[in-house]
């Protein structure tokens, strides 16, 4: 295939609307361009003015994190541009939350670096994404591993905007106890948001003081027998970063409504007896 061919050919896939995948011959054809034509189809990728194929860009977008995927011809050319690739994927998020994100996931799985003020800025951009309306559970999802990535493996950045990440968590369980949900939608969120409870427990010492009013606002999901089964797991992780001398004892002095202090009861009761004393 030549490069005009090539060329042509990437010019009309780009702008095709609902892909689902990428045709195999994308491959073919960014393996055959040139340094000069290679940038002048990433120009046509991330152009932000130009709404169509976004699904498409934003798919190619997140293949260019793939190590395994991306032609090595252009692989130290690629590297140039893909803090252009991510303000791509960020300026995309009102439109296309969920594959956005997803490009986030695939860059930071494939070990691209991100600096303090760009963890900040995107974690704001995760809780403006779940702060507006009810998500698309394919948005909470790919919202959930980006979120899960930084506490793994920027803990120490997240420590010094701990504030943004509690509001994050907080929009993270109002997607869930605000939301009509199916069964199955219900369940998919409350295991990702389990996961996220779950690497707060090393960082404890950073994040207890916080998760308190976490706690507490979840007590809000009312006496939906489903809502507090998927909800359970996560709720052993929470109070697994409260100290009984400190937390716990604010957690009870702001439940200032009898209803609250009895929807906590069976959670903090089945905490003690199957949580705390088997070493968890």
């Amino acid at each position: 295939i030549s490069e005009s061919q090539a060329i042509m050919i990437l010019e009309k896939i780009v702008v095709l609307d609902d892909q689902i995948a990428v045709p195999a011959i994308v491959h073919r054809c960014i393996a055959s361009l040139s340094e000069g034509a290679f940038c002048i189809f990433f120009y046509l990728l991330v152009q932000v003015d130009h709404t169509k194929g976004l699904r498409t860009r934003l798919i190619l977008t997140r293949l260019f994190f793939d190590g395994s995927w991306m032609p090595s011809v252009h692989g130290s050319l690629l590297n140039e541009h893909k803090d252009g690739l991510l303000r791509f994927a960020v300026t995309s998020l009102s439109r296309e939350p969920s594959l956005s994100l997803e490009v986030w996931v695939q860059a930071m799985q494939d070990g691209h670096s991100i600096k303090r003020p760009k963890i900040i800025n995107i974690l704001g951009c995760v809780s403006a994404v779940l702060g507006s309306e009810t998500v698309s559970t394919a948005s909470y999802v790919s919202a959930a591993k980006l979120v899960a990535l930084m506490l793994q493996r920027y803990s120490k950045h997240l420590s010094v905007c701990v504030s943004v990440v509690v509001v994050a968590l907080q929009c993270f369980l109002r997607q869930i106890i605000d939301a009509q949900l199916s069964p199955d939608d219900l369940s998919l969120r409350a295991r990702y948001w389990t996961r996220l409870c779950a690497l707060l427990v090393p960082q404890k010492d950073v994040y207890k003081k916080h998760l308190v009013y976490i706690v507490l606002e979840s007590l809000r999901c009312g006496d939906d027998a489903e809502m507090k089964k998927a909800l359970m797991p996560s709720w052993m992780h929470l109070l697994d970063t409260l100290s009984v001398d400190h937390e716990i004892k604010q957690l009870n002095a702001l439940m200032v409504d009898t209803e609250t202090k009895m929807r906590f009861r069976p959670i903090y009761e089945h905490f003690r007896r199957d949580w705390a004393y088997r070493g968890h």
